[in-house]
C-alpha cells in the first residue's frame, strides 16, 4: 500500500490531497492541512517533501495517530484529526491534519479542515500497520 500527498503552499498554510493506493488502484482520498513552509523549523513549519515510512500508533492521549518516521531534524510528527493550521489556536505543530474539505470555520480568513474526526477514522481503517508516504508539491 502506498500513500501520496500532493500539496500546495499558501501564504499562511499548506493544503493538500492525500491519495491511498493499493495495487495501483485508488482506495481512499481526503484533503490535508498543514502549517506553512518555513524551512522545516520545529513547531512552525510543515515537514519537507520526500518519502517517509509511516506506522499506526496510539498517542499519549489514547487517540490513534499515524507516526511519520525519520523526518529530518523533527520528532513526533503525526497524521491526525484537527481543524486549524493557522490563527490563534492551531491544532498542529508540524503534523498533518486530514478531513473531507476546507472551510473558514473560525473566521480568520484562512481555510480550516472539516469532518476531520470521521475522515481520520476512515483513513486509519483502510491503512495497514506500516506503509510509505510520498510528499511532493
Amino acid at each position: 500500500m502506498r500513500a501520496i500527498l500532493n500539496r500546495r503552499y499558501e501564504k499562511n498554510q499548506t493544503l493538500g490531497m492525500l491519495v491511498i493506493m493499493d495495487n495501483g488502484e485508488i482506495i481512499f482520498t481526503c484533503r490535508t492541512l498543514e502549517l506553512k513552509w518555513m524551512g522545516n523549523v520545529r513547531d512552525l513549519s510543515c515537514i519537507p517533501e520526500g518519502k517517509y515510512k509511516v506506522e499506526k500508533n496510539i498517542r499519549p492521549s489514547g487517540k490513534p495517530g499515524l507516526w511519520i518516521k525519520d523526518v529530518p531534524n523533527r520528532t513526533s510528527i503525526l497524521i491526525h484529526s484537527g481543524n486549524f493550521a493557522s490563527g490563534n489556536a492551531p491544532d498542529i505543530e508540524g503534523c498533518i491534519l486530514v478531513g473531507a474539505d476546507y472551510k473558514d470555520i473560525n473566521g480568520d480568513g484562512n481555510l480550516d479542515i472539516i469532518a476531520s474526526t470521521s475522515t481520520f477514522g476512515l483513513l486509519f481503517h483502510v491503512l495497514p500497520r506500516e506503509f510509505e508516504l510520498e510528499i511532493f508539491n
